[in-house]
């Protein structure tokens, strides 16, 4: 399966963008502290100050931060708003600069405590994604278990795109492995049989697949 192929184009945009807020969420992620207050009024003017305070309290939310910082939802930025006494309209245009967004966003998981996507990070998510793979081959759930990971991990998430790529080759290196843990249950023919059968049939779990395996081989074994 494609990577693009995972998701629909309207999935792909929720999925970057903010989704629907609950009360509960609001209390939760968007009550600031006096600390929190006195690192977002460093950013001096209030639109800068509005928008940081919005990437600040998103990111433990969510786990990342959309581009348009701006979409927030109204309940959000008007909780903030009331709290800094900036008026919500401050925000129109926060992020037009990009360098400005993402300085800021550095600066933000800094103080909070989160990183950023390294290279050890990257093997210790791949790891992670072998080993769920090799219970589950839904690209969805792996996908979501990766969010879920980062997220308990305090690591920014990445884009979509590059989560999907790395959910792909898990699954791929799953049933690499699977392969490599049944061939010697079976005979060459039915080895070419299975081989043909296990590569076009991607979606098959690869533990499953082992017991279907094993159950005809032992089916087939005289008594």
């Amino acid at each position: 399966m494609a990577t693009q192929d995972v998701f629909s184009a309207e999935d792909l945009a929720r999925l970057r963008g903010f989704p629907e807020i609950n009360r509960a969420e609001l209390i939760r992620y968007f009550t600031l502290t006096g600390a929190d207050e006195a690192f977002v009024r460093q950013f001096r003017t209030g639109r800068n100050v509005l928008g940081v305070a919005v990437q600040l309290c998103t990111l433990p939310w969510l786990g990342f931060v959309p581009n348009e910082v701006a979409a927030a939802p109204a309940a959000v930025v008007g909780r903030l708003s009331q709290r800094l006494g900036i008026a919500m309209g401050e925000l129109r245009g926060y992020g037009e600069r990009e360098q400005t967004r993402t300085g800021h966003l550095r600066e933000v998981a800094g103080y909070a405590g989160w990183r950023s996507m390294d290279t050890a990070g990257w093997k210790d998510l791949d790891e992670f994604l072998f080993a769920r793979a090799m219970e589950h081959d839904s690209p969805k759930l792996l996908f979501r278990l990766a969010c879920e990971y980062l997220l308990s991990s305090r690591v920014v998430r990445p884009g979509v795109i590059l989560l999907l790529r790395r959910v792909a080759a898990a699954r791929a290196r799953a049933r690499g492995e699977t392969w490599a843990r049944v061939r010697h249950l079976l005979t060459d023919r039915g080895a070419r049989s299975w081989t043909c059968c296990w590569f076009r049939t991607p979606t098959w779990a690869g533990l499953r697949w082992c017991g279907w395996v094993w159950g005809r081989r032992r089916r087939a074994l005289p008594r």
